[in-house]
């Protein structure tokens, strides 16, 4: 006698088998795994990046390690559509295309406990314009930011018309946003963003391990599902 599972053991079954395809496929090993929600996993790279401030690097790595740490204004969700993420949905474009307005969502605060305002969404586009080392510095040439006195309103001025510059630059993990109370221009350069995870530079061992920590009580906006809150990578360990 044939025993047959039934369909939605079945199913569960397959999905657990295309989940365990992708991961192998993605490029990273978890190097050890406990209970889920329990002790953290580690993640083996192949290198250490050895600079950890998004806007002073260009390496692969780092922007897959900031993708848990670090959050840009918007991101586009599962159908394409863009969304606030650090800023509130609606997009203004100028007429002539040459400037676009977005307002910051309220009572955010980085990780360092300074509030996420106007002038730090400026100051941070202005150090990524300084240190000339971002993928996105082409994009943000000339480029003018104005903090608006009421700290929760920003302008950015284009040098042409760019209707997917909030596409293009603005959902990108280079443009997060980082407090201006940890810009330096030395590695490794730990930075304070916004992100369900936060860095633990004293656990940091060059070309060995990075860790990073959980936040608690993330500001977590509507309809968002960070896909890293699905997991528990606390730990890089780097080969």
């Amino acid at each position: 006698m044939r025993f047959k599972l039934p369909y939605h053991v079945h199913n569960m079954s397959i999905v657990l088998a295309v989940t365990v395809c992708i991961t192998t496929a993605s490029g990273w090993f978890i190097g050890r795994s406990d209970d889920f929600g329990s002790r953290p996993l580690a993640i083996i790279w192949g290198s250490d990046p050895q600079m950890y401030d998004p806007h002073n690097t260009s390496h692969p790595t780092a922007q897959s390690i900031f993708r848990h740490a670090c959050e840009p204004l918007f991101y586009e969700d599962f159908t394409g559509e863009l969304r606030g993420l650090l800023a509130e949905d609606p997009i203004e474009y100028a007429s002539d295309g040459q400037s676009v307005t977005i307002r910051l969502r309220p009572d955010i605060r980085f990780h360092d406990g300074a509030l996420l305002n106007a002038q730090a969404v400026k100051s941070s586009f202005e150090w990524l314009q300084r240190q000339g080392v971002s993928p996105l510095l082409n994009d943000l040439r000339s480029v003018r930011i104005n903090a608006h006195t009421d700290q929760q309103t920003v302008t950015f001025h284009l040098p042409s018309p760019d209707y997917e510059f909030v596409r293009l630059v603005l959902t990108n993990s280079y443009a997060a946003i980082v407090s201006s109370l940890t810009q330096t221009s030395t590695a490794p350069g730990f930075v304070a963003c916004t992100g369900t995870y936060q860095f633990v530079p004293e656990q940091y061992q060059p070309n060995r391990s990075l860790t990073l920590a959980r936040v608690k009580n993330y500001h977590t906006p509507p309809h968002y599902l960070p896909t890293n809150m699905l997991h528990t990578f606390h730990s890089y360990t780097f080969s």
